[in-house]
């Protein structure tokens, strides 16, 4: 799961609701830690299909102000192995409307293909329904990227639905199902892929989660 605010992290890997570090000062500290079968961001696999174990910590104020960094196996060839990813924003509501903000740098230690992006996330309810959008403009050359998202809970299960198109990449699509039990969370997600013309090729994945957040 690359950090791309609540939105599709809900969709990715969804986490309980964590056991937090607070201090006086409004500041508290939270983990998060996941066993996938497959590392998908944007419909792509990131490690050749093969299983993900990733994990992060937050830091966040009462005023809306975080900072994270998250990390995870990769597999692109070469001496891409890693991914490390570091981010900060803020986060808040206007009325109906729940609104992120911020930054985030993707990096690869010992290995290539860096880069960083602006990050907008909303959010509204409707009835059962929680609705997003998010748009990610990338830095330089990087590739932006817009996607819509839907979830809802059935009886104690969370569904969770996710259409985006990665300019110039390709456009996806994920449906999620999600419950927990345990204090550990449980998903899978189907994901599809289709690939603009000259892009990389057409995927079509099922991914077991199992995560925990503290």
């Amino acid at each position: 799961m690359k950090k791309q605010f609540s939105i599709m992290a809900a969709v990715v890997a969804l986490s309980t609701t964590p056991v937090t570090y607070a201090d006086e000062e409004g500041i508290s500290i939270s983990g998060n830690v996941a066993l996938a079968s497959n590392y998908i961001w944007r419909g792509q696999t990131q490690t050749n299909n093969e299983p993900a174990l990733s994990g992060g910590f937050d830091l966040a104020h009462d005023s809306g102000f975080y900072l994270g960094v998250w990390g995870s196996n990769v597999d692109f060839g070469a001496d891409d192995n890693m991914e490390l990813d570091y981010y900060g924003g803020f986060s808040g509501e206007s009325g109906p409307v729940g609104y992120d903000l911020g930054y985030i740098a993707y990096k690869y230690p010992g290995g290539s293909g860096d880069f960083e992006e602006w990050y907008l996330g909303l959010s509204t309810t409707v009835g059962p329904v929680e609705l997003g959008a998010a748009f990610s403009q990338g830095v330089d050359e990087a590739t932006d990227n817009v996607e819509l998202s839907a979830s809802t809970d059935l009886d104690g299960i969370a569904l969770s639905l996710a259409l985006g198109d990665y300019d110039g990449a390709g456009e996806y699509s994920l449906v999620s199902l999600s419950k927990e039990m345990g204090g550990l969370d449980f998903s899978v997600a189907w994901s599809d892929y289709d690939a603009d013309a000259g892009s990389a090729s057409d995927q079509d994945e099922v991914t077991f989660t199992i995560a925990k957040s503290f």
